[in-house]
């Protein structure tokens, strides 16, 4: 009985050790294949969100454009971005402006 104690907090400790090796390498991982946040923004006109729609289609472009100038194409592909944000707001008589920002990966 005492050797499946000592057994079962081996196992646990082993499991405890590898859990925390898995959280401390995601971190490194991440910053080896990111870059810093980047921004990109557009405006766009349009009506019933259309013009919503095309601003944050061109801020994405505009985003992809500046992390490939940047960092290279690697980089330029939004869809490997990480901690994305928009904020996308309507401006003057049927205008919108969106930014967004992300972490360029590759």
């Amino acid at each position: 009985m005492v050797k499946m104690a000592k057994f079962t907090t081996i196992a646990a400790a082993g499991a405890l050790a590898f859990a925390a090796g898995l959280m401390t390498a995601t971190p490194s991982a991440e910053a080896d294949t990111c870059k810093p946040m980047l921004r990109g923004s557009a405006t766009g006109q349009g009506l019933f969100g259309k013009g919503t729609a095309e601003a944050r289609r061109l801020a994405r472009y505009n985003w992809e454009s500046r992390a490939s100038i940047a960092h290279g194409d690697a980089y330029g592909n939004f869809d490997k971005a990480r901690r994305v944000t928009w904020d996308c707001k309507k401006g003057a008589i049927l205008k919108a402006k969106c930014t967004v920002i992300a972490r360029p990966c590759r």
